[in-house]
């Protein structure tokens, strides 16, 4: 099955996350494979949608198209696509662990 990740849209505060290549520097800072283990995985959004709150509101996620985050092995567990020797991921946007945010660092 091929997957065109253009035509998919997101919904209910779910993100669209295609798997990136394991990395040895993550925002300038050196991270060694023992250190990191196969718990922690590194992505790129491809689309985003908004989720609601308790009280009813809907609230954008803090992750936005092109960004690096990072998320654990575990997330979107049975929303896995593969295509094109790529692994995209539907996640929660509550299982997104942390932004990498690789602009600020460059500029330190």
């Amino acid at each position: 099955m091929d997957f065109d990740s253009k035509k998919f849209v997101p919904l209910n505060g779910t993100i669209l996350v295609v798997d990136d290549e394991k990395a040895e520097k993550v925002g300038g800072i050196y991270v060694p494979e023992n250190a990191e283990g196969e718990h922690m995985l590194y992505g790129t959004v491809l689309a985003t949608s908004p989720f609601m709150l308790q009280d009813g509101k809907y609230c954008d996620p803090e992750m936005e198209y092109n960004d690096r985050v990072i998320y654990s092995m575990h997330a979107g567990a049975g929303n896995v696509i593969e295509s094109d020797k790529k692994i995209y991921r539907i996640i929660r946007h509550n299982e997104i662990l942390g932004k990498i945010l690789l602009a600020e660092v460059a500029k330190k």
